[in-house]
């Protein structure tokens, strides 16, 4: 059967649409992913973007509650308003803006270089048959390995595509991404049934410390 459209959903995505094609601001009332409250901004609509790696519809432009553009996705929009007209800046640079995102998410901060390694055979294969960044760059290893890495702004924005690929990537940098896959490893292996006496770690273990040295116990 098909999927039953949200009216409400729907409605919030042809206010911003209009307001995208006419250059109108809008309140919106939105629910970050990573906040418990809602947030109002007064929001000047600048591009209106499909994720290539999600299902989701981004939303980019102007607000005016941070003073900054900002990226919001359109499913966490939980109202809109239209208000007047806005007048798009003239040194506003899509290409520079979007140059070190991830799909089209991009961050504030200094840009890091993620950088991934990708298991033998069908998986450097199927790493291959697509550009994912437009500022990646291969090397290939001798043993049939390939290290992927791009300048990126929000690493975190990645995650579900490097839990994608499972146990056939290993992350390499930086170290607060590794870290997050070491600690979600952990976690996996809880879930799972290992007896992990280990408390929340504070260094990346090392490349040759053993599983049963990392887990500290016995399945």
């Amino acid at each position: 059967s098909s999927q039953r459209i949200d009216p409400t959903q729907a409605a919030v995505f042809e206010t911003i649409a209009t307001a995208w094609i006419e250059s109108r601001q809008v309140r919106i009332t939105y629910r970050s992913l990573r906040q418990e409250s809602e947030r109002v901004h007064l929001f000047s609509p600048y591009l209106l973007e499909p994720s290539p790696w999600t299902d989701g519809i981004y939303l980019i432009g102007q607000s005016e509650l941070v003073n900054q553009v900002l990226t919001l996705r359109m499913d966490r929009i939980v109202h809109v308003q239209l208000l007047g007209t806005f007048t798009l800046p003239s040194d506003f640079d899509e290409e520079n803006l979007l140059r070190h995102a991830w799909g089209i998410w991009f961050g504030e901060g200094k840009p890091q270089t993620v950088r991934l390694k990708f298991a033998p055979g069908s998986t450097v294969r199927r790493l291959k048959e697509s550009m994912w960044h437009p500022l990646e760059k291969l090397t290939d290893l001798p043993d049939g390995s390939c290290i992927w890495e791009a300048p990126i702004a929000d690493w975190q924005e990645m995650l579900p595509w490097i839990r994608g690929w499972g146990v056939h990537l290993e992350v390499l940098a930086p170290s607060a991404l590794r870290m997050e896959m070491v600690e979600e490893s952990r976690a996996l292996a809880e879930l799972y049934g290992w007896r992990v006496r280990r408390p929340m770690m504070e260094t990346v273990p090392s490349p040759d410390e053993s599983f049963g040295e990392f887990f500290r116990g016995d399945k």
